[in-house]
């Protein structure tokens, strides 16, 4: 069982949610749902402190949140239609690497980690044809929990149509730092972005939770309720009233 200390900052939220918040961190390419942990809950394959407790049960800080990451692992393949990425021959462009991790620029219109409706040509495809590259983790230096993770290192997320750079562990031990840093944002991200309108204000902050859309799984909505907190700061860059836009900084 893979065991997590609730955060100070979770302290009061629902257990499925901090499960699968946590999850999403360590295991992006497994797409985990809150409703897979609830199932897998109902089934005591994800424990508090070692006790069966309801989805909606209110977690403390530091609280401790077991769960069977094989379980985990089968649960989402099974939730996925079954489907297991293969290699394949998709073109990557590389910017640096070592012994650790890749650095990667992924294009725009590329999907990061196979999913319903895209099994095929995505990142984490062409990571699996990519010399030097396994399946699964297993450094001297990987603890047990480590050598479970499956797909190559892929620690952060980027939508199918956004370019820019994504960080690719390439060792257990750099997926796990490099997810710590990110999780306690100590990596920062900016984007540029040109928007429909004139943005007024010259910077800006927009607190606006995001989930997967009930709708459509590869695609984020705002959801007030249920969804991860989501902050972003914008930086107007240029406008142009003429044609309508604004270029923006935004991270």
């Amino acid at each position: 069982m893979y065991e997590l200390k609730v955060a100070i900052e979770d302290n009061g939220k629902r257990v499925d949610n901090v499960a699968t918040k946590n999850m999403v961190v360590l295991r992006p390419e497994l797409e985990v749902s809150r409703t897979l942990i609830q199932r897998m809950m109902e089934k005591g394959e994800v424990l508090l402190n070692g006790k069966l407790v309801k989805p909606g049960y209110k977690v403390k800080a530091d609280d401790k949140i077991e769960i069977d990451l094989d379980k985990l692992e089968k649960g989402s393949i099974a939730e996925h239609d079954g489907k297991i990425p293969r290699a394949e021959e998709v073109p990557l462009d590389i910017i640096y690497e070592d012994e650790d991790f890749l650095v990667v620029n992924k294009p725009a219109g590329m999907v990061v980690h196979p999913c319903h409706g895209h099994y095929s040509g995505t990142l984490v495809n062409a990571l699996l044809n990519y010399p030097g590259f396994l399946t699964k983790f297993n450094e001297p230096r990987d603890t047990k929990d480590e050598q479970h993770l499956m797909r190559p290192g892929i620690v952060h997320r980027l939508d199918k149509d956004t370019s820019g750079i994504m960080l690719v562990a390439k060792t257990g031990v750099a997926h796990r730092k490099l997810s710590k840093q990110l999780k306690e944002r100590t990596v920062t991200k900016k984007y540029m972005a040109v928007v429909r309108g004139v943005v007024e204000l010259d910077e800006g902050l927009i607190n606006a939770p995001l989930s997967h859309d009930k709708k459509d799984r590869i695609r984020m909505a705002i959801d007030e309720e249920e969804g991860k907190e989501s902050l972003t700061y914008y930086r107007v860059i240029k406008r142009n009233k003429e044609k309508n836009y604004t270029v923006l900084e935004v991270r």
